[in-house]
């Protein structure tokens, strides 16, 4: 959900078996976490996603997530951390 806190889950459509990276950037656009997972199989991961950020560690604001395939797909979206 948006607005969060202290952490969200990030759903992905796969269409076909790739590795994906989640990234998360600041207001800045400085890069502050990464997590990859090799080898994700087709399915629809919604509630039952892998990717998890805890912002726990980080200040309230406003952040932006990539979710990139190894299939070229990227999908982006707006965060908003409130503590």
């Amino acid at each position: 959900p948006n607005p969060f806190n202290p952490s969200t889950q990030f759903p992905v459509e796969i269409s076909q078996e790739s590795d994906a990276t989640l990234r998360v950037y600041d207001i800045s656009g400085k890069k502050v976490y990464e997590q990859r997972i090799e080898n994700m199989q087709p399915g629809v991961y919604d509630s039952n996603s892998p990717f998890v950020w805890d912002a726990q560690n980080f200040s309230s604001g406003i952040y932006m997530s990539s979710i990139e395939l190894s299939t070229g797909e990227i999908d982006f979206n707006k965060l908003m951390l409130i503590k």
